[in-house]
């Protein structure tokens, strides 16, 4: 408790004008001093005794001040988010509950049973385990264009996705720094918005 009073007396307002200064030269210029953006990924077990890689789940720790950026932008995202989704979307949207989904679901199956020709009609359920792992930065800019977001929000989503180099937590030891050549981070506020996009 002793520290936490000091850093915040002694080092925090100094702290919070400084993040407050590069937050801001961010959104001017869309750059961010180097190795802001990078994060070390901490490997959580999922099971007991994990054998398999498959049994952890990455979680990316990036620094305070990419944090605060990256929360300020999901604030402003949330005022447009109805307007980008569709109405089946549930996730991650204001007002929208995933039961609203399971209800449509029961009620597609309902009109399939009760339809006469029962011909031409399909349900398709997508299976999307780890699939943020796997966007394509491509599409997911070409994604930004479509939805006709403001160019300077394009170069900020583009350098958050795109700029960072990141370590592995392993046995309390760093890897060798990597650059992640697709998909989002596990852990950040703005993957899951960017994600339902």
């Amino acid at each position: 408790m002793a520290i936490n009073q000091y850093f915040t007396t002694r080092v925090g307002t100094s702290l919070e004008t400084l993040c407050l200064v590069l937050c801001l030269i961010f959104f001017r210029t869309g750059s961010l001093p180097p190795g802001t953006n990078d994060a070390i990924v901490l490997l959580i077990a999922k099971v007991l005794k994990p054998e398999k890689i498959t049994q952890f789940r990455p979680i990316s720790l990036c620094t305070v001040l990419f944090k605060t950026i990256t929360k300020a932008m999901v604030m402003r995202l949330k005022r447009i988010m109805l307007k980008l989704i569709g109405p089946a979307q549930a996730s991650f949207i204001p007002g929208r509950l995933s039961i609203d989904n399971i209800v449509l679901v029961q009620e597609a199956v309902h009109s399939m049973r009760r339809k006469k020709g029962r011909k031409g009609w399909m349900l398709l359920k997508l299976n999307l385990e780890k699939a943020s792992d796997r966007i394509c930065w491509y599409f997911l800019e070409d994604t930004l264009q479509a939805a006709r977001l403001p160019a300077s929000w394009i170069t900020w989503i583009m350098q958050w996705v795109t700029g960072p180099d990141m370590t592995v937590l392993w046995n309390d030891e760093r890897t060798k720094a990597f650059t992640p050549k697709r998909g989002l981070r596990q852990g950040d506020p703005l993957s899951p918005y960017l994600f339902v996009l």
